[in-house]
């Protein structure tokens, strides 16, 4: 139906859920639909938030209104309002090619959102319609200022803005637009990475007006810390440019380097996020912070922090990045261990989710997830308007093993903050622990009131934690690789040692 629609040039705008669905899951009509010629709208609210259903894929953009609904009908009139500005030629044009010319039209009203945090990776746009930008591109559209050729660098697509890159090599993606009247068909794309000197690859395809394409460059070599990428299009179709303010960008990136070792975190250093630790704040508003006079279990030292109670922006996701970290290969066993701490407000109730990468934060797996009851360490009604500071028993230690990533040497790990406007949430004393095959050397036939030596072969960057069991006392050594221990009785006694190698 929509295509057929859209073969004569109309253009269907639909309102996607009005429930915070991710609607690549938890999928919706008409988001589902494969036709070009919908545009799908989630709400953006009076206090700038964003409301309904998201994806990077199947919702466009965002509309200012209180529902999906309403959203729609205001993108119905945009549409509407921005064809009555198009000049005669233009109009012509649509005329003549009415179903490339309502692609074209769709693409100008998401070339020209207003891009924001709020809206980032949940809508094609990553924002909201600006209408009078919209406007002013269809007013000074290569038709109405016969501008035939117009070929124009767009965004970086890969490396991917906020996100930390950690390769050494790397293929950059960018958008390659045609905003002239002309089918653009071939051009030449130079490119300059750092001081190397600059390169060119030619290009070939077949965009219409205002439609654009993902280009990828050829590996290179990227350097730690920052770069600075130049690409610059040159001769589309063998010709010159009409309009060259457009044909190169400059972008920078950074390339954070993988740091190896043990994960320990406690959150006591004035410092926050820790060091290698990083925030991943897509709205901009609330995200995590550091509170120094709270502490896991009431030790009193700090500890990681989330305010929903003052946070409404339901199923907003912010992200507390940890360093890269290595599971040695001879593991056996690996774990992640923290202490949280959630009460629930009322019916609101948030969620706490753990994700691991080993790409580099390309792609993430979730390991954990609670949510309400299930992470509340506190069922206990909370008064109104009581924002929940927990006691030292109000905590709960989780674990979650992850022996599948034994031998990974590139791990990152988040925790995903869920938002639904609850109440406070802490995570604190993070700490990851490999269990590798261990062989201690020692007395095993002792004597009374003797001092004896046991030890295993030293792991650098390891920590060990002995423990006796029976009647003996661990005189020295203890976090080290060699303990002195004195048997105060005849009996049976045992040593036992936990190495936790990076």
């Amino acid at each position: 139906m929509y295509d057929t629609l859209g073969s004569v040039g109309i253009l269907c705008p639909g309102a996607v859920t009005n429930s915070p669905w991710q609607v690549d899951i938890q999928h919706d009509m008409p988001a589902d639909c494969s036709s070009d010629y919908t545009i799908i709208t989630h709400s953006e609210m009076e206090d700038y938030s964003q409301h309904g259903g998201v994806s990077p894929t199947r919702v466009d953009i965002a509309s200012p209104s209180s529902t999906t609904s309403e959203s729609a009908a205001f993108m119905t009139g945009s549409v509407a309002l921005l064809w009555s500005a198009a000049c005669p030629a233009m109009i012509q044009a649509y005329k003549d090619n009415p179903a490339s010319m309502a692609l074209a039209m769709k693409n100008i009203i998401i070339s020209t959102a207003d891009q924001s945090g709020v809206f980032w990776n949940k809508n094609v746009a990553n924002g909201r319609i600006n209408l009078f930008s919209a406007a002013q591109a269809v007013v000074n559209s290569s038709y109405c200022t016969s501008i035939a050729l117009d070929a124009a660098v767009g965004s970086l697509v890969t490396p991917m803005p906020n996100v930390s890159v950690c390769v050494s090599q790397i293929a950059p993606q960018f958008m390659l637009a045609n905003y002239g009247t002309d089918n653009l068909t071939n051009a030449t794309i130079s490119y300059q990475l750092n001081d190397a000197p600059a390169q060119s690859i030619a290009w070939a395809g077949n965009l219409a007006y205002y439609e654009s394409t993902i280009v990828t460059l050829p590996m290179l070599d990227i350097q730690t810390g920052s770069n600075t990428l130049i690409i610059t299009i040159n001769n589309p179709n063998g010709g010159g440019d009409s309009n060259t303010a457009n044909n190169a960008q400059t972008f920078q990136f950074d390339v954070v380097p993988p740091a190896f070792g043990p994960l320990t975190e406690t959150f006591s250093l004035g410092m926050f996020p820790a060091n290698g630790w990083s925030l991943q704040n897509p709205d901009g508003g609330q995200t995590w912070e550091r509170v120094p006079w709270i502490g896991g279990y009431g030790d009193y030292t700090g500890t990681a922090y989330m305010n929903n109670f003052d946070y409404n922006a339901a199923g907003q996701i912010d992200y507390l990045v940890s360093p890269f970290f290595g599971v040695n290969p001879d593991a056996t066993a690996a774990r992640i261990v923290f202490d949280v701490a959630y009460a629930p407000y009322q019916n609101y109730t948030d969620s706490l989710a753990v994700s691991l990468s080993t790409d580099c934060g390309t792609t993430w797996e979730r390991v954990y997830y609670k949510g309400g009851a299930n992470l509340a360490t506190n069922i206990d009604p909370i008064g109104e308007f009581e924002k929940f500071v927990p006691d030292a028993n109000e905590w709960r230690t989780d674990t979650i093993w992850i022996s599948n990533y034994i031998g990974e040497q590139n791990v990152q790990m988040r925790f995903e903050n869920i938002n639904q406007w609850g109440n406070s949430m802490y995570v604190d004393n993070v700490r990851f622990a490999a269990f590798c095959p261990i062989s201690m050397n020692g007395t095993a036939l002792a004597c009374p009131n003797g001092d004896y030596t046991y030890s295993v072969t030293p792991v650098e960057g390891a920590t060990y934690n002995w423990a006796i069991v029976g009647n003996g006392t661990i005189l020295s050594g203890q976090g080290t690789s060699e303990i002195t221990v004195r048997w105060n009785e005849a009996g049976l006694g045992e040593v036992r040692i936990e190495r936790s190698t990076p």
